[in-house]
Protein backbone atom coordinates (compact mmCIF):
# COMPACT_ATOMS: atom_id res chain seq x y z
CA UNK A 1 0.00 0.00 0.00
CA UNK A 2 3.05 2.67 0.70
CA UNK A 3 3.96 2.21 -3.01
CA UNK A 4 0.94 4.08 -4.14
CA UNK A 5 2.13 7.16 -1.74
CA UNK A 6 5.47 6.93 -3.35
CA UNK A 7 6.32 8.75 -6.42
CA UNK A 8 6.84 5.97 -9.61
CA UNK A 9 10.64 6.59 -9.44
CA UNK A 10 11.38 6.72 -5.97
CA UNK A 11 13.17 2.95 -6.37
CA UNK A 12 14.98 4.05 -9.53
CA UNK A 13 18.43 5.06 -8.64
CA UNK A 14 20.54 3.92 -5.78
CA UNK A 15 22.39 0.83 -4.83
CA UNK A 16 20.69 -2.40 -5.41
CA UNK A 17 20.21 -4.50 -2.64
CA UNK A 18 20.09 -7.80 -4.75
CA UNK A 19 22.45 -10.04 -3.26
CA UNK A 20 23.10 -11.72 -6.98
CA UNK A 21 23.84 -8.05 -8.65
CA UNK A 22 25.94 -7.33 -5.29
CA UNK A 23 28.51 -10.25 -5.16
CA UNK A 24 28.13 -11.61 -8.39
CA UNK A 25 26.96 -9.09 -10.89
CA UNK A 26 24.27 -10.82 -12.65
CA UNK A 27 20.84 -9.95 -12.31
CA UNK A 28 18.44 -12.57 -10.66
CA UNK A 29 14.92 -13.06 -12.22
CA UNK A 30 13.71 -10.56 -9.32
CA UNK A 31 15.72 -8.02 -10.31
CA UNK A 32 13.73 -5.10 -11.42
CA UNK A 33 10.57 -6.23 -9.44
CA UNK A 34 9.71 -3.38 -7.17
CA UNK A 35 10.52 -1.21 -9.52
CA UNK A 36 8.52 -2.62 -12.12
CA UNK A 37 5.35 -2.89 -9.89
CA UNK A 38 5.95 1.01 -8.85
CA UNK A 39 5.79 1.88 -12.19
CA UNK A 40 3.00 -0.59 -13.06
CA UNK A 41 0.82 0.58 -10.56
CA UNK A 42 1.57 4.21 -11.48
CA UNK A 43 0.30 2.91 -15.03
CA UNK A 44 3.59 3.54 -16.58
CA UNK A 45 3.31 -0.17 -18.27
CA UNK A 46 5.98 0.53 -20.79
CA UNK A 47 8.74 1.58 -18.26
CA UNK A 48 7.88 -1.66 -15.91
CA UNK A 49 8.17 -4.07 -19.06
CA UNK A 50 11.57 -2.73 -19.29
CA UNK A 51 12.34 -3.42 -15.53
CA UNK A 52 11.12 -6.58 -15.21
CA UNK A 53 8.35 -9.05 -17.48
CA UNK A 54 7.71 -10.67 -13.99
CA UNK A 55 5.83 -7.43 -12.82
CA UNK A 56 2.36 -8.65 -15.34
CA UNK A 57 2.21 -11.77 -14.07
CA UNK A 58 2.98 -10.58 -10.05
CA UNK A 59 1.35 -8.13 -10.05
CA UNK A 60 -2.80 -9.47 -10.51
CA UNK A 61 -1.62 -12.19 -8.07
CA UNK A 62 -0.89 -9.70 -5.23
CA UNK A 63 -3.96 -7.29 -6.49
CA UNK A 64 -5.89 -11.06 -5.92
CA UNK A 65 -3.99 -12.16 -2.64
CA UNK A 66 -4.83 -8.08 -1.38
CA UNK A 67 -8.60 -8.42 -2.24
CA UNK A 68 -8.88 -11.64 -0.51
CA UNK A 69 -7.04 -10.35 2.35
CA UNK A 70 -9.21 -7.73 2.96
CA UNK A 71 -12.01 -9.51 2.33
CA UNK A 72 -11.41 -12.05 4.51
CA UNK A 73 -10.58 -9.71 7.32
CA UNK A 74 -13.19 -6.82 6.83
CA UNK A 75 -15.92 -9.01 5.70
CA UNK A 76 -15.40 -12.52 7.31
CA UNK A 77 -15.58 -13.70 3.96
CA UNK A 78 -12.96 -15.23 1.19
CA UNK A 79 -13.34 -15.49 -2.21
CA UNK A 80 -13.86 -19.30 -1.89
CA UNK A 81 -17.27 -18.87 -0.52
CA UNK A 82 -16.43 -20.10 2.78
CA UNK A 83 -17.02 -18.27 5.70
CA UNK A 84 -14.62 -18.62 8.15
CA UNK A 85 -16.55 -18.96 11.27
CA UNK A 86 -18.04 -21.59 9.95
CA UNK A 87 -14.58 -23.73 9.10
CA UNK A 88 -14.11 -27.18 11.35
CA UNK A 89 -11.47 -26.41 13.58
CA UNK A 90 -9.37 -29.65 14.51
Amino acid sequence: MTLFLLPANFFDSGVSLCPSKQFLNMECLGCGLTRGVQHAIHFEFNLAWEYNKLTFIILPILIFYWLHLFLWVVYDYNLYGVCKSFVIKK
